[in-house]
């Protein structure tokens, strides 16, 4: 009985452990986990340089890294959807990876890790529109873009200007939570067994 609650406590630990800080995972196949946030990306993110935003989010949408299909550019919006402009918008993508997963801050690059990045490039397209601009010349969208070397999220931009792609894709794998849940689920299951016998 007392070895099943170590082991409770340990596995609740554990889990509390790897919840609390932000792991990347190199997947060794061209792709990095964030485990913080729930993202997958490239990661070689001078795969497809100087695009306009149309020709970037058709290239992340045809793809396929890692034996994934389903990359797409990274959003704008934060969990509650809305777009964030500035510094330190940690709640969205791009800003996840910045500054919780790789722990920079504001103007500063500091931390790339197993990342490959050409820091002579570092302003990506992100995937939300931020509307229109008008005039005799047409409309031209104006995109959000993320600069990876000052952490700051903007959008005006015109789409057809040259910016970088970097791929993103969400995880479907469970969270922590639902693993330490199934792992005493079935250590009390187990327990219940010898009781029986």
């Amino acid at each position: 009985m007392r070895k099943i609650k170590v082991f409770v406590v340990f596995v609740l630990f554990l889990g509390w452990g790897a919840s609390a800080q932000a792991i990347l995972i190199d997947n060794g196949d061209g792709t990095v986990t964030d485990t913080s946030s729930g993202l997958m990306w490239l990661k070689d993110s001078t795969l497809n340089q100087g695009v306009t935003w149309e020709a970037a989010n058709a290239w992340a949408g045809s793809v396929t890294v890692g034996g994934f299909d389903d990359w797409r550019l990274a959003s704008a919006l934060d969990s509650n959807g809305l777009a964030c402009t500035g510094a330190n918008c940690v709640d969205t993508e791009f800003g996840s990876l910045f500054y919780t997963a790789l722990g920079n801050m504001a103007d500063s690059l500091v931390n790339s890790d197993v990342f490959i990045i050409d820091l002579d490039r570092t302003w990506f397209w992100t995937a939300t529109n931020s509307g229109q601009a008008c005039g005799n010349f047409g409309c031209v969208d104006l995109p959000y873009y993320f600069q990876f070397e000052t952490g700051l999220q903007s959008a005006g931009l015109w789409a057809v200007n040259p910016l970088n792609t970097w791929a993103v894709r969400s995880v479907t794998e469970p969270p922590v939570w639902a693993l330490m849940g199934l792992g005493l689920f079935l250590v009390g299951r187990q327990r219940v067994k010898r009781q029986r016998l």
